[in-house]
């Protein structure tokens, strides 16, 4: 065995592993550099016969990463997407001795010719399974229930409060047609005109007054935005550490709640929605000193929208994703018992067709490098599974702190998705407090 051939497949072997582990620190994309680790791996060596050093090195490489804790396995599902990537290599290895200067070129060969047609037949399995997955699935990603909490800020906490786009004395026929509030049979009368996102668009929410007497219209106030399958009720728990100090809105994004809608976008059209309710909040009650406060999708819509509206001052985003991509996946995998390549890929293009726009411009890992000198505070549970922090919350600071912005974070151990507040109560309001009232001082 020619020693030049293996040293050279041991080194390239040992890049690809590289590459993996830039996938899961910085790019989700990255494997897609495994064929070119091959195919330069392969018209290096010229000779088909050593694949199997290739395959070796590569597999190797990557135990040892994963003793070493370089890398994650994320989901059930890594033995499928590890053998696919060893397919990557390999064929292109094969193809690569083609390249190399012979007189029969390998990729003639036998043996070549059957590495190519596993390739081939994993393409097209990985195709299909994307593209049913883009069809079937992105439709539960766009088209989400309303949800059957229809509580009210008098109801859940006694408090007084304004209803924003629609009558109030409907909110006396829920309460007097549905027993528990908490899982009602509709959320009633759907929005009114006043309120509307730009493609009109209508939009319901709550005005609450800070308990404070001297707060006032104009005092700080804050906005409040739900995650998906949520309303405007999912936010009143979030609302409480803030209601002596400060007047809040809590709203219901689109396709939720008492709003318009029949499309969800993870904040591509939300973030118009929200902009709609500040520029209300703005009309009526001119605020001093505006801040948001979002969970999952909603902190991602509070993030797209602030990044060019210098009206909010400040921003609290809780179980916050970094790319729909991987959270797309991890959802997948958790919920649907699916393999996350190449479906969340499918359902990415597939929701992004239905909701007439690219959902991953939205992205909070590229939003929140736009934020500038205004502060961010993320929180998130180290339990979570939906938006692993390794793949969500260090991402997210990794890139707020290379574009400069001023961004402080705190864990809850144990807390799952959307559940910081649920598992650290005293500590989430701490957190929360303290943040805002520095950043109102600052």
């Amino acid at each position: 065995m020619p020693t030049r051939s293996l040293v050279t497949c041991l080194v390239f072997g040992f890049l690809g592993v590289l590459l993996v582990a830039v996938e899961h620190g910085v790019d989700q994309w990255s494997w897609l550099g495994l064929p070119l680790v091959g195919l330069v791996a392969g018209s290096l060596v010229g000779r088909p016969s050593m694949i199997w050093a290739m395959w070796l090195a590569y597999g190797l490489a990557e135990a040892v990463a994963w003793a070493s804790g370089v890398l994650g396995i994320v989901g059930p599902y890594w033995p499928v997407i590890e053998a696919g990537r060893l397919v990557a290599v390999g064929a292109a290895f094969v193809a690569g001795t083609g390249i190399a200067m012979q007189r029969r070129p390998a990729i003639t060969t036998r043996w070549a010719r059957a590495v190519v047609g596993v390739l081939a037949a994993v393409a097209l399995v990985l195709t299909t399974y994307g593209v049913v997955a883009g069809v079937g699935f992105s439709s539960d990603y766009v088209v989400q229930e309303r949800g059957h909490d229809c509580r009210t800020p008098a109801v859940a906490y006694d408090w007084p409060y304004e209803a924003i786009n629609y009558d109030i004395a409907d909110d006396a026929t829920l309460r007097r047609d549905n027993v528990d509030m908490s899982d009602c049979a509709t959320q009633g009368s759907p929005a009114g005109s006043e309120v509307t996102a730009a493609d009109g668009t209508a939009i319901a929410g709550w005005y609450i007054p800070a308990a404070r007497p001297d707060a006032g219209p104009t005092g700080p106030t804050l906005v409040m935005v739900h995650g998906g399958r949520s309303n405007k009720s999912g936010m009143l728990k979030y609302a409480v550490p803030f209601h002596q100090d400060y007047n809040l809105v809590l709203l219901d994004l689109r396709n939720t709640g008492r709003s318009g809608g029949t499309i969800s976008s993870g904040g591509f059209h939300e973030r118009d929605d929200l902009r709609a309710m500040i520029d209300w909040l703005e009309r009526t009650r001119h605020p001093g000193w505006i801040a948001l406060v979002g969970n999952s999708n909603g902190a991602a819509t509070a993030l797209a929208e602030a990044i060019d509206d210098a009206r909010v001052k400040a921003l609290v985003l809780d179980s916050m994703h970094a790319g729909i991509l991987t959270q797309l996946g991890n959802v997948g995998e958790t919920e649907k018992g699916l393999p996350a390549f190449p479906a969340a890929l499918g359902v990415i293009v597939g929701a992004s067709i239905r909701a007439g726009g690219d959902l991953t411009s939205v992205d909070p890992v590229r939003t929140i490098r736009l934020i500038g000198d205004r502060p961010v505070l993320l929180l998130h549970g180290s339990s979570d599974i939906v938006d692993r922090p390794r793949d969500s919350l260090l991402r997210n600071i990794a890139a707020a702190i290379d574009a400069g912005v001023a961004v402080r974070s705190y864990i809850c151990q144990g807390a799952k998705h959307g559940e910081v507040i649920d598992t650290c109560p005293d500590a989430w309001a701490l957190w929360t407090t303290t943040f805002l009232s520095e950043a109102r001082a600052g």
